[in-house]
């Protein structure tokens, strides 16, 4: 998919439309057969391993294909991102049989602070349910992890040209101060334009300060959101009542039109509970879903278990802080 992407980006920008339709059938191609809804994507063809830099390569090359006009990835991302890549972080270690040696230390041999290096990098050993695939620990993973969750964030808005002046678009709903398009001579550290607040994946609500007037504000609903039940609520400084009304979609993406600056837009929409069956390895799963966010993976793994400590998803109540180290 590496590769892929870059053929996909020479076609870009050589004007090859061939290249770019080549590279979007090798895209639909590993989606349809070697990669879950959820993130699993395989390491190899016909492999059974996920490793975190295949997440990362998959949204790369979907990245590769919306710069070319040819792919919307964001959903896919959004889904990747919060539930395989996420659940491939090594977080809880007790998994980890006692850190002795069973014969006497020598050079080669060294097993004192292994799980003080391990704590926070990625897998590349995980399965479809088990974070546990393979007895080793590959370092790839630890980039490979990193580099999709940049790729995500690097792509998790843009600024686009629309009547009356700049349309801030939001693919993906984290939090993030975005500061505001690039100048003439200035690639960054230009004046902030806007913070997002996400209560996701708890509660369908996310909301937008504006630092800076926009012409036009969209916010990209997750997989998963109930369009139906989107609402929008617009309060500024100046003014002591909140204006609110349904949304106005155009997509998959809610647009506020003529954002003040110091207005503060809310959007609050519900998150479907539902279920799929995704196949990985010749493996079928029964995945339970709330929005975008998975709740329980079945059959469960036998040695790392995935998935298993999400019931707090279903409170519907962000927590105020939850540190992601113990």
């Amino acid at each position: 998919m590496d590769m892929t992407a870059g053929i996909a980006e020479f076609g870009r920008l050589t004007n090859r439309p061939e290249l770019v339709a080549w590279a979007k059938r090798v895209y639909d191609w590993i989606g349809r057969t070697h990669t879950t809804r959820y993130g699993w994507v395989a390491d190899v063809s016909g492999g059974r391993i996920c490793e975190s830099c295949a997440i990362a390569s998959r949204i790369r090359l979907g990245l590769a294909l919306y710069r070319a006009g040819a792919a919307d990835p964001f959903g896919e991302i959004d889904r990747h991102i919060r539930n395989q890549l996420l659940e491939s972080q090594f977080m809880n270690l007790d998994f980890l049989s006692p850190l002795a040696p069973q014969r006497p230390r020598t050079d080669k041999t060294a097993f004192a602070g292994i799980d003080c290096m391990i704590r926070g990098t990625f897998q590349c050993w995980g399965t479809a349910n088990d974070l546990i695939g393979n007895d080793d620990i590959e370092g790839c993973g630890s980039g490979g992890g990193v580099q999709g969750l940049a790729l995500a964030w690097n792509a998790q808005s843009e600024w686009r040209d629309v009547p009356g002046g700049k349309e801030l678009r939001v693919h993906l709903l984290f939090n993030r101060t975005v500061r505001g398009p690039a100048e003439a001579q200035i690639t960054s550290g230009t004046p902030i334009a806007a913070q997002i607040w996400s209560w996701l994946p708890y509660e369908g609500h996310v909301a937008v300060v504006a630092q800076q007037p926009l012409a036009r504000l969209a916010l990209r609903l997750p997989d998963g959101a109930d369009p139906n039940t989107t609402r929008v609520r617009r309060l500024v400084s100046s003014e002591t009542h909140a204006h609110e009304s349904a949304a106005v979609l155009d997509g998959k993406y809610a647009i506020i039109p003529d954002v003040r600056i110091g207005e503060r837009t809310d959007v609050t929409f519900q998150l479907k509970e539902y279920e799929t069956v995704e196949t990985a390895a010749g493996v079928r799963y029964l995945v339970h879903w709330r929005g975008s966010s998975v709740l329980a993976l079945e059959p469960r793994g036998t040695r790392a278990p995935l998935y298993v400590d999400r019931a707090a998803l279903k409170k519907g109540r962000a927590p105020l802080g939850q540190p992601r180290y113990p």
